[in-house]
Protein backbone atom coordinates (compact mmCIF):
# COMPACT_ATOMS: atom_id res chain seq x y z
CA UNK A 1 0.00 0.00 0.00
CA UNK A 2 3.30 2.52 0.70
CA UNK A 3 4.02 2.59 -2.67
CA UNK A 4 0.56 2.29 -4.66
CA UNK A 5 0.34 4.51 -7.21
CA UNK A 6 3.67 6.10 -7.38
CA UNK A 7 5.26 4.18 -10.18
CA UNK A 8 2.75 5.17 -12.75
CA UNK A 9 3.52 8.07 -15.66
CA UNK A 10 0.49 9.62 -13.39
CA UNK A 11 2.83 9.95 -10.51
CA UNK A 12 5.83 10.03 -12.09
CA UNK A 13 4.63 13.28 -13.99
CA UNK A 14 5.57 15.45 -10.61
CA UNK A 15 9.20 15.46 -11.31
CA UNK A 16 8.86 17.62 -13.96
CA UNK A 17 6.18 20.00 -11.75
CA UNK A 18 8.03 22.96 -10.05
CA UNK A 19 6.78 22.82 -6.41
CA UNK A 20 7.25 26.80 -6.70
CA UNK A 21 5.95 28.20 -10.25
CA UNK A 22 8.42 30.52 -11.17
CA UNK A 23 10.03 31.46 -8.07
CA UNK A 24 13.26 30.22 -9.10
CA UNK A 25 13.94 33.05 -10.97
CA UNK A 26 14.03 34.44 -7.45
CA UNK A 27 15.45 31.89 -5.29
CA UNK A 28 17.23 29.67 -7.44
CA UNK A 29 17.18 27.00 -5.19
CA UNK A 30 13.77 26.79 -5.73
CA UNK A 31 13.91 23.92 -8.05
CA UNK A 32 12.05 21.16 -5.91
CA UNK A 33 9.01 19.34 -7.72
CA UNK A 34 5.31 18.47 -6.27
CA UNK A 35 7.09 14.52 -6.48
CA UNK A 36 8.81 15.22 -3.39
CA UNK A 37 6.54 16.78 -2.05
CA UNK A 38 3.27 14.69 -2.35
CA UNK A 39 5.55 11.74 -1.08
CA UNK A 40 6.43 13.83 1.67
CA UNK A 41 2.55 14.45 2.56
CA UNK A 42 1.79 10.98 2.73
CA UNK A 43 4.61 10.29 5.37
CA UNK A 44 3.43 13.19 7.48
CA UNK A 45 -0.19 12.20 6.66
CA UNK A 46 0.47 8.20 7.76
CA UNK A 47 2.95 9.63 11.10
CA UNK A 48 -0.21 11.68 12.16
CA UNK A 49 -2.79 9.20 11.76
CA UNK A 50 -1.08 6.50 13.36
CA UNK A 51 -0.32 8.72 16.45
CA UNK A 52 -4.29 9.40 16.42
CA UNK A 53 -5.00 5.73 16.37
CA UNK A 54 -2.22 4.15 18.85
CA UNK A 55 -3.52 6.62 21.63
CA UNK A 56 -7.36 7.30 20.77
CA UNK A 57 -8.23 3.58 20.22
CA UNK A 58 -11.51 4.63 20.63
CA UNK A 59 -11.86 6.78 17.61
CA UNK A 60 -11.79 3.33 15.46
CA UNK A 61 -9.35 4.06 12.74
CA UNK A 62 -8.72 1.06 10.71
CA UNK A 63 -6.23 0.11 8.14
CA UNK A 64 -8.16 1.20 5.19
CA UNK A 65 -8.78 4.35 6.71
CA UNK A 66 -4.86 5.10 6.89
CA UNK A 67 -4.59 3.66 3.59
CA UNK A 68 -7.13 6.34 2.44
CA UNK A 69 -5.16 8.97 4.09
CA UNK A 70 -2.02 7.85 2.97
CA UNK A 71 -3.32 7.70 -1.01
CA UNK A 72 -4.79 10.92 -0.30
CA UNK A 73 -1.81 12.25 1.01
CA UNK A 74 0.16 11.11 -1.82
CA UNK A 75 -2.54 11.88 -5.03
CA UNK A 76 -3.34 15.28 -3.51
CA UNK A 77 -1.36 17.29 -5.89
CA UNK A 78 -1.93 15.33 -8.88
CA UNK A 79 -3.78 17.91 -10.98
CA UNK A 80 -1.06 20.67 -10.92
CA UNK A 81 0.19 21.99 -14.42
CA UNK A 82 3.18 23.55 -15.45
CA UNK A 83 4.43 26.38 -13.02
CA UNK A 84 1.74 25.53 -10.58
CA UNK A 85 -1.18 27.85 -9.73
CA UNK A 86 -0.23 29.83 -12.59
CA UNK A 87 -1.54 27.43 -15.02
CA UNK A 88 -4.92 27.45 -13.20
CA UNK A 89 -5.19 31.42 -13.86
CA UNK A 90 -4.53 30.74 -17.98
CA UNK A 91 -6.72 27.82 -17.85
CA UNK A 92 -9.31 30.23 -15.94
CA UNK A 93 -9.03 33.01 -18.07
CA UNK A 94 -9.55 30.86 -21.37
CA UNK A 95 -12.59 29.72 -20.15
CA UNK A 96 -13.93 32.89 -19.13
CA UNK A 97 -13.50 34.51 -22.44
CA UNK A 98 -14.44 31.30 -23.87
CA UNK A 99 -18.02 31.35 -22.14
CA UNK A 100 -18.39 34.26 -19.63
CA UNK A 101 -21.97 33.15 -18.92
CA UNK A 102 -21.61 29.42 -18.01
CA UNK A 103 -18.22 29.98 -17.00
CA UNK A 104 -17.19 27.40 -13.91
CA UNK A 105 -14.31 27.81 -12.59
CA UNK A 106 -11.27 25.14 -12.47
CA UNK A 107 -8.83 24.53 -9.79
CA UNK A 108 -6.38 21.56 -9.54
CA UNK A 109 -7.98 19.86 -6.84
CA UNK A 110 -10.71 18.46 -9.55
CA UNK A 111 -8.17 17.70 -11.69
CA UNK A 112 -6.08 15.69 -8.64
CA UNK A 113 -9.49 13.63 -8.58
CA UNK A 114 -9.82 13.02 -12.43
CA UNK A 115 -6.12 11.97 -12.75
CA UNK A 116 -6.41 9.44 -9.74
CA UNK A 117 -9.18 8.12 -11.61
CA UNK A 118 -7.11 7.55 -14.72
CA UNK A 119 -4.03 6.42 -12.53
CA UNK A 120 -6.21 3.93 -11.31
CA UNK A 121 -7.35 2.35 -14.73
CA UNK A 122 -4.87 3.17 -17.07
CA UNK A 123 -2.18 0.86 -15.11
CA UNK A 124 -4.68 -1.87 -14.54
CA UNK A 125 -4.74 -0.91 -9.98
CA UNK A 126 -7.64 -2.74 -8.46
CA UNK A 127 -8.59 -1.53 -5.15
CA UNK A 128 -9.92 -4.14 -4.15
CA UNK A 129 -6.48 -5.94 -4.69
CA UNK A 130 -5.63 -3.64 -1.62
CA UNK A 131 -8.61 -4.39 0.47
CA UNK A 132 -10.66 -1.25 -1.01
CA UNK A 133 -14.10 -0.55 -2.53
CA UNK A 134 -15.81 2.01 -4.39
CA UNK A 135 -16.67 3.59 -0.90
CA UNK A 136 -13.20 4.09 0.13
CA UNK A 137 -12.08 5.73 -3.50
CA UNK A 138 -14.94 8.35 -2.44
CA UNK A 139 -13.54 8.69 0.99
CA UNK A 140 -10.10 9.47 -0.60
CA UNK A 141 -11.78 12.31 -2.98
CA UNK A 142 -13.07 13.43 -0.22
CA UNK A 143 -9.81 13.67 1.63
CA UNK A 144 -8.24 15.27 -1.25
CA UNK A 145 -11.19 18.45 -1.74
CA UNK A 146 -11.67 18.72 1.84
CA UNK A 147 -14.91 19.62 3.71
CA UNK A 148 -15.80 22.44 5.23
CA UNK A 149 -16.55 21.91 9.19
CA UNK A 150 -20.54 23.13 8.21
CA UNK A 151 -20.59 20.85 4.92
CA UNK A 152 -23.43 17.87 4.83
CA UNK A 153 -21.73 15.06 5.48
CA UNK A 154 -21.33 12.80 2.40
CA UNK A 155 -23.33 9.12 2.28
CA UNK A 156 -21.11 7.23 0.17
CA UNK A 157 -18.02 7.55 2.10
CA UNK A 158 -18.63 3.84 3.70
CA UNK A 159 -17.67 6.02 7.20
CA UNK A 160 -20.11 7.88 9.48
CA UNK A 161 -20.33 11.62 10.55
CA UNK A 162 -17.93 10.72 13.28
CA UNK A 163 -14.94 10.26 11.51
CA UNK A 164 -15.21 13.49 9.95
CA UNK A 165 -11.96 14.49 11.32
CA UNK A 166 -9.97 12.74 9.29
CA UNK A 167 -10.73 14.86 6.03
CA UNK A 168 -8.42 17.49 8.42
CA UNK A 169 -5.32 15.70 7.67
CA UNK A 170 -4.57 16.00 3.89
CA UNK A 171 -6.84 19.02 3.78
CA UNK A 172 -7.90 21.18 7.02
CA UNK A 173 -10.99 23.60 5.90
CA UNK A 174 -11.14 24.43 9.31
CA UNK A 175 -8.56 26.04 10.34
CA UNK A 176 -5.93 25.28 7.90
CA UNK A 177 -3.38 22.92 10.36
CA UNK A 178 -2.70 19.94 7.57
CA UNK A 179 0.13 17.71 6.79
CA UNK A 180 -0.14 19.33 3.11
CA UNK A 181 1.06 22.60 4.57
CA UNK A 182 3.05 21.66 7.62
CA UNK A 183 5.60 19.66 4.59
CA UNK A 184 5.45 22.64 2.08
CA UNK A 185 6.11 25.32 4.68
CA UNK A 186 9.32 23.94 5.92
CA UNK A 187 10.36 22.64 2.48
CA UNK A 188 9.72 25.84 0.47
CA UNK A 189 11.57 28.08 3.16
CA UNK A 190 14.36 25.58 3.34
CA UNK A 191 15.00 25.91 -0.40
CA UNK A 192 14.79 29.54 -0.77
CA UNK A 193 16.60 30.24 2.25
CA UNK A 194 19.18 27.79 3.10
CA UNK A 195 17.63 26.82 6.28
CA UNK A 196 14.37 25.88 8.33
CA UNK A 197 12.75 29.50 8.68
CA UNK A 198 11.11 28.98 12.19
CA UNK A 199 12.07 26.87 15.11
CA UNK A 200 9.13 23.57 14.12
CA UNK A 201 9.20 20.85 15.13
CA UNK A 202 6.74 18.94 13.25
CA UNK A 203 6.92 15.81 15.15
CA UNK A 204 6.34 17.62 18.54
CA UNK A 205 2.95 19.48 16.75
CA UNK A 206 1.96 15.70 15.42
CA UNK A 207 2.16 14.16 18.64
CA UNK A 208 0.53 16.83 20.36
CA UNK A 209 -2.32 16.41 18.49
CA UNK A 210 -5.38 14.55 19.98
CA UNK A 211 -9.06 14.07 18.90
CA UNK A 212 -11.90 16.08 21.05
CA UNK A 213 -15.80 17.16 20.62
CA UNK A 214 -15.32 20.78 20.12
CA UNK A 215 -17.96 22.94 19.43
CA UNK A 216 -19.97 19.55 19.03
CA UNK A 217 -17.42 17.85 16.29
CA UNK A 218 -15.18 15.55 16.75
CA UNK A 219 -11.91 17.62 15.60
CA UNK A 220 -8.18 17.14 15.94
CA UNK A 221 -7.09 19.44 19.06
CA UNK A 222 -3.40 20.40 19.88
CA UNK A 223 -1.98 20.83 23.64
CA UNK A 224 -1.82 24.78 24.62
CA UNK A 225 1.59 24.24 24.66
CA UNK A 226 2.31 24.15 20.83
CA UNK A 227 -0.28 27.30 20.72
CA UNK A 228 3.14 29.78 19.98
CA UNK A 229 4.43 27.64 17.34
CA UNK A 230 1.16 26.98 15.44
CA UNK A 231 1.49 31.04 15.50
CA UNK A 232 4.42 30.89 14.22
CA UNK A 233 3.59 28.60 10.95
CA UNK A 234 0.93 30.66 10.58
CA UNK A 235 3.53 33.81 10.59
CA UNK A 236 6.12 31.76 8.46
CA UNK A 237 2.95 31.38 5.77
CA UNK A 238 2.16 35.17 6.03
CA UNK A 239 5.93 35.68 5.15
CA UNK A 240 6.23 33.30 2.38
CA UNK A 241 3.70 34.62 1.11
CA UNK A 242 4.94 38.34 0.79
CA UNK A 243 8.40 37.75 0.28
CA UNK A 244 8.26 34.30 -1.70
CA UNK A 245 5.14 33.30 -3.69
CA UNK A 246 3.51 36.83 -4.01
CA UNK A 247 7.00 38.92 -4.30
CA UNK A 248 6.78 41.16 -7.24
CA UNK A 249 8.94 39.43 -9.34
CA UNK A 250 7.58 35.97 -9.08
CA UNK A 251 3.84 38.08 -9.96
CA UNK A 252 6.02 39.07 -12.66
CA UNK A 253 7.71 36.36 -14.05
CA UNK A 254 4.61 34.13 -13.81
CA UNK A 255 2.00 37.19 -15.56
CA UNK A 256 5.27 36.78 -18.50
CA UNK A 257 4.63 32.88 -19.01
CA UNK A 258 0.64 33.23 -18.68
CA UNK A 259 1.17 35.65 -21.88
CA UNK A 260 3.13 32.84 -23.23
CA UNK A 261 0.80 30.39 -23.11
CA UNK A 262 -2.51 32.53 -24.25
CA UNK A 263 -0.49 33.37 -27.46
CA UNK A 264 1.01 30.15 -27.90
CA UNK A 265 -2.25 28.52 -26.73
CA UNK A 266 -4.14 28.39 -30.73
CA UNK A 267 -0.73 27.02 -32.53
CA UNK A 268 0.52 24.60 -29.63
CA UNK A 269 -1.74 21.25 -29.77
CA UNK A 270 -0.80 18.40 -27.19
CA UNK A 271 -2.24 16.10 -29.22
CA UNK A 272 -5.55 16.44 -30.13
CA UNK A 273 -6.23 19.19 -28.09
CA UNK A 274 -4.85 22.76 -26.97
CA UNK A 275 -2.97 23.87 -23.68
CA UNK A 276 -5.84 25.41 -22.35
CA UNK A 277 -8.32 22.30 -23.24
CA UNK A 278 -6.12 19.79 -22.22
CA UNK A 279 -7.66 19.17 -18.19
CA UNK A 280 -11.03 18.16 -19.28
CA UNK A 281 -9.11 15.10 -20.70
CA UNK A 282 -6.88 13.14 -18.83
CA UNK A 283 -4.98 11.42 -21.55
CA UNK A 284 -3.96 14.78 -23.04
CA UNK A 285 -3.00 16.40 -19.64
CA UNK A 286 -0.92 13.63 -18.13
CA UNK A 287 1.98 14.92 -21.08
CA UNK A 288 1.36 18.75 -19.78
CA UNK A 289 3.94 19.49 -17.66
CA UNK A 290 7.15 22.42 -17.56
CA UNK A 291 8.48 20.64 -20.65
CA UNK A 292 5.88 22.76 -23.05
CA UNK A 293 7.89 26.03 -22.68
CA UNK A 294 11.52 24.50 -23.74
CA UNK A 295 9.15 23.07 -26.32
CA UNK A 296 7.39 26.39 -27.46
CA UNK A 297 10.73 28.19 -27.41
CA UNK A 298 12.43 25.44 -29.77
CA UNK A 299 9.99 24.90 -32.17
CA UNK A 300 9.93 26.33 -35.28
CA UNK A 301 6.00 27.51 -36.18
CA UNK A 302 6.36 31.08 -37.43
CA UNK A 303 3.46 31.51 -35.05
CA UNK A 304 5.09 31.17 -31.90
CA UNK A 305 7.08 34.19 -32.34
CA UNK A 306 5.32 36.51 -30.83
CA UNK A 307 5.15 33.51 -27.67
CA UNK A 308 8.83 33.08 -28.00
CA UNK A 309 10.02 36.27 -28.01
CA UNK A 310 8.25 37.03 -24.24
CA UNK A 311 10.00 33.79 -23.36
CA UNK A 312 13.00 35.50 -24.96
CA UNK A 313 12.70 38.52 -22.34
CA UNK A 314 12.76 36.30 -19.64
CA UNK A 315 16.10 34.36 -20.36
CA UNK A 316 17.80 38.38 -20.75
CA UNK A 317 15.88 39.30 -17.60
CA UNK A 318 14.07 41.67 -19.19
CA UNK A 319 11.19 41.51 -17.28
CA UNK A 320 7.58 44.15 -17.14
CA UNK A 321 8.57 47.15 -15.53
CA UNK A 322 7.05 47.47 -12.19
CA UNK A 323 5.79 50.71 -11.71
CA UNK A 324 4.38 50.83 -8.18
CA UNK A 325 3.31 48.79 -5.51
CA UNK A 326 0.17 50.36 -3.44
CA UNK A 327 -2.06 49.15 -0.77
CA UNK A 328 -5.72 48.01 -2.18
CA UNK A 329 -7.77 50.80 -1.90
CA UNK A 330 -10.05 49.93 -4.82
CA UNK A 331 -9.86 46.49 -7.34
CA UNK A 332 -7.65 45.95 -10.09
CA UNK A 333 -10.26 46.69 -12.59
CA UNK A 334 -10.96 50.63 -11.24
CA UNK A 335 -7.02 50.96 -10.28
CA UNK A 336 -6.60 50.06 -14.25
CA UNK A 337 -9.23 52.43 -15.78
CA UNK A 338 -8.49 55.01 -12.94
CA UNK A 339 -4.61 55.17 -14.58
CA UNK A 340 -5.66 54.53 -17.91
CA UNK A 341 -7.59 57.95 -17.82
CA UNK A 342 -4.96 59.95 -16.91
CA UNK A 343 -3.25 58.53 -20.33
CA UNK A 344 -3.44 61.09 -23.19
CA UNK A 345 -6.11 59.35 -25.38
CA UNK A 346 -3.81 58.78 -28.83
CA UNK A 347 -1.58 56.55 -26.21
CA UNK A 348 -4.65 55.07 -24.34
CA UNK A 349 -5.26 51.94 -26.28
CA UNK A 350 -1.21 51.26 -26.21
CA UNK A 351 -1.22 51.82 -22.64
CA UNK A 352 -3.98 49.52 -22.07
CA UNK A 353 -2.22 46.38 -23.73
CA UNK A 354 1.12 47.45 -21.83
CA UNK A 355 -0.53 47.99 -18.60
CA UNK A 356 -0.50 44.61 -16.12
CA UNK A 357 -2.70 44.92 -12.63
CA UNK A 358 -1.94 42.01 -10.10
CA UNK A 359 -3.65 41.62 -6.64
CA UNK A 360 -1.37 40.24 -3.61
CA UNK A 361 -3.95 39.14 -1.07
CA UNK A 362 -1.48 37.91 2.09
CA UNK A 363 -2.58 36.44 5.31
CA UNK A 364 -2.01 34.14 8.39
CA UNK A 365 -4.60 31.51 7.11
CA UNK A 366 -6.21 31.31 3.84
CA UNK A 367 -8.26 33.03 1.07
CA UNK A 368 -11.44 31.20 2.64
CA UNK A 369 -10.67 31.46 6.02
CA UNK A 370 -10.37 35.35 7.65
CA UNK A 371 -9.29 36.56 10.68
CA UNK A 372 -7.03 35.19 13.17
CA UNK A 373 -6.83 31.09 12.74
CA UNK A 374 -5.59 30.65 16.06
CA UNK A 375 -9.40 30.98 16.98
CA UNK A 376 -10.31 28.34 14.89
CA UNK A 377 -8.44 26.01 16.50
CA UNK A 378 -9.06 23.71 19.80
CA UNK A 379 -6.71 23.40 22.65
CA UNK A 380 -6.78 21.09 25.34
CA UNK A 381 -4.15 20.95 29.03
CA UNK A 382 -3.51 16.97 29.27
CA UNK A 383 -2.72 17.72 32.85
CA UNK A 384 -6.12 19.00 33.70
CA UNK A 385 -8.13 17.24 31.46
CA UNK A 386 -7.35 15.86 28.27
CA UNK A 387 -10.53 15.33 26.73
CA UNK A 388 -11.92 19.08 27.28
CA UNK A 389 -11.16 21.19 24.43
CA UNK A 390 -11.25 24.65 24.15
CA UNK A 391 -10.99 27.83 22.27
CA UNK A 392 -7.63 30.41 22.50
CA UNK A 393 -9.22 33.55 22.33
CA UNK A 394 -11.06 33.21 25.37
CA UNK A 395 -7.74 32.33 27.43
CA UNK A 396 -4.71 34.42 27.35
CA UNK A 397 -3.41 35.43 23.82
CA UNK A 398 0.65 34.19 23.20
CA UNK A 399 3.00 36.80 23.65
CA UNK A 400 4.48 38.40 20.30
CA UNK A 401 1.31 38.00 18.07
CA UNK A 402 -0.08 39.74 15.73
CA UNK A 403 -3.56 41.68 15.91
CA UNK A 404 -3.57 42.68 12.12
CA UNK A 405 -3.51 39.33 9.27
CA UNK A 406 -4.09 40.07 6.33
CA UNK A 407 -2.51 42.74 3.63
CA UNK A 408 -3.92 43.48 0.25
CA UNK A 409 -1.88 45.21 -2.33
CA UNK A 410 -1.54 45.82 -6.07
CA UNK A 411 1.16 45.78 -7.98
CA UNK A 412 1.07 47.76 -11.17
CA UNK A 413 3.61 46.86 -14.20
CA UNK A 414 4.09 48.40 -17.45
CA UNK A 415 4.55 45.51 -20.32
CA UNK A 416 6.85 48.41 -22.29
CA UNK A 417 9.61 49.79 -19.86
CA UNK A 418 9.51 52.42 -22.28
CA UNK A 419 6.06 53.51 -21.98
CA UNK A 420 6.70 56.87 -20.46
CA UNK A 421 2.86 58.03 -20.67
CA UNK A 422 1.52 55.11 -18.77
CA UNK A 423 4.67 55.32 -16.14
CA UNK A 424 3.78 59.33 -15.72
CA UNK A 425 -0.06 58.74 -15.58
CA UNK A 426 0.85 55.79 -12.57
CA UNK A 427 3.07 58.61 -11.29
CA UNK A 428 0.06 60.78 -11.51
CA UNK A 429 -2.33 58.26 -9.82
CA UNK A 430 -0.27 57.53 -7.40
CA UNK A 431 -1.99 58.16 -3.93
CA UNK A 432 -0.14 61.14 -1.94
CA UNK A 433 0.55 58.51 1.12
CA UNK A 434 2.42 55.95 -1.13
CA UNK A 435 6.02 56.23 -1.53
CA UNK A 436 8.06 56.71 -4.36
CA UNK A 437 9.41 53.77 -5.91
CA UNK A 438 12.71 54.58 -6.29
CA UNK A 439 13.32 54.69 -2.74
CA UNK A 440 13.14 50.42 -2.79
CA UNK A 441 15.96 48.24 -3.39
CA UNK A 442 16.51 47.92 -7.13
CA UNK A 443 15.35 44.93 -8.05
CA UNK A 444 16.89 42.86 -10.87
CA UNK A 445 13.97 43.56 -13.81
CA UNK A 446 15.33 47.19 -13.28
CA UNK A 447 18.51 48.34 -16.39
CA UNK A 448 21.64 49.09 -14.69
CA UNK A 449 23.92 52.19 -15.22
CA UNK A 450 27.43 53.14 -14.23
CA UNK A 451 28.38 55.51 -11.02
CA UNK A 452 31.03 58.15 -11.58
CA UNK A 453 32.84 55.03 -9.59
CA UNK A 454 32.13 52.67 -12.27
CA UNK A 455 29.81 50.33 -10.37
CA UNK A 456 25.94 49.63 -10.58
CA UNK A 457 23.60 51.45 -9.31
CA UNK A 458 19.49 51.56 -10.09
CA UNK A 459 18.40 53.59 -12.60
CA UNK A 460 15.79 55.89 -11.46
CA UNK A 461 12.32 55.15 -12.93
CA UNK A 462 11.03 58.45 -13.50
CA UNK A 463 13.37 61.12 -14.67
CA UNK A 464 12.87 64.62 -12.75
Amino acid sequence: RRVLGIDTPHFQRLRDLKQLGTTHYLFPGATHTRFEHCIGVAHLARLMVNHLRETQPELNITDNDVACIMLAGLCHDLGHGPFSHMFEHFVNKKRREADPENFVSWHHELASVSMLGALLSQNNINLSDYGLDDEDFEFVKLLISGIAPTAEWPSNVGRPEEKRFLCEIVANKRNGVDVDKLDYFIRDGMACYGRLPIDCHVKRLLVCSRVIDCNGQPQICFQEKVALSLGDLFGLRARLHKYVYQHHITGVVSKMFEDVMLLADPHFPIHHSTLSQSVNDMDVYLHVSDWIFKAIESSMDPNLRPAQAILQRINTRDLYHLLIITPMRINTAQAEEQVLALVPPEHREKSRHDLVALQVHINYGSSDLQGDPLNRIGFFNPKKDPDVAYLLSSRIRPIFYPTVFEERNIHLYSRDRDNLHLSAAVEQWKPSTQEPLSGLNPSPCRPKTHTKRGGLAGQRLFDD
